[in-house]
């Protein structure tokens, strides 16, 4: 029952802003300050452009603690999954990744960042997901569009600068259909 509550779940760009918006309220109401790192769907959504909607908002923040008491008080106040604002992009976002990042939407204490089109397409192809509700082999056609890519070699390249460990033949291949894709 609840998985099909989330999977219902969609934030458009307005919505999108709303809520961050309000976090920002939230933030300028207990006097502190937040910044996050966005990837994921809602990177897509904000600031690729490519996505209509998103199910969450993937981070790295600057405070864990602060961005998780910050999304249960607005779940709290709009009703919202648990998972609508989350810390999930620690695991994978690199360093590079930070350094690279755009300031995209600057609040008076919250600053949201926005990952280039290069960290996200091999966060995508790292993510490789096609099952349903994935957005991951549409993500990368469009990035891959976006960048001017032509070749897998410029794919792995791009990986072995961001997260050289990550680099495997099943990586390649997703890439290799995600680049025959975004051909037609």
């Amino acid at each position: 029952m609840y998985k099909d509550i989330a999977n219902t779940f969609d934030m458009d760009r307005k919505r999108l802003l709303f809520y961050l918006s309000k976090a920002d309220e939230f933030l300028a109401e207990t006097g502190e300050v937040l910044t996050i790192y966005v990837s994921g769907g809602a990177n897509m959504c904000l600031y690729v452009g490519s996505r209509t909607s998103t199910r969450d908002i993937d981070t790295v923040p600057s405070d864990e603690v602060l961005l998780k008491k910050l999304a249960k008080h607005l779940q709290a106040l709009f009703d919202l999954p648990r998972s609508w604002l989350n810390p999930s992009g620690t695991l994978f976002v690199t360093d590079k990744m930070i350094r690279e990042a755009v300031l995209g939407l600057d609040f008076n204490n919250l600053k949201v960042h926005f990952l280039s089109f290069r960290a996200m397409l091999v966060l995508k192809v790292l993510a490789a997901r096609k099952e349903p509700g994935k957005h991951d082999l549409e993500d990368a056609i469009v990035l891959i569009r976006k960048l001017g890519i032509k070749s897998v070699a410029e794919i792995d390249a791009l990986v072995n600068e961001y997260k050289p460990d990550w680099n495997n033949p099943f990586v390649l291949a997703f890439a290799e259909e995600a680049l025959r894709l975004s051909r037609k």
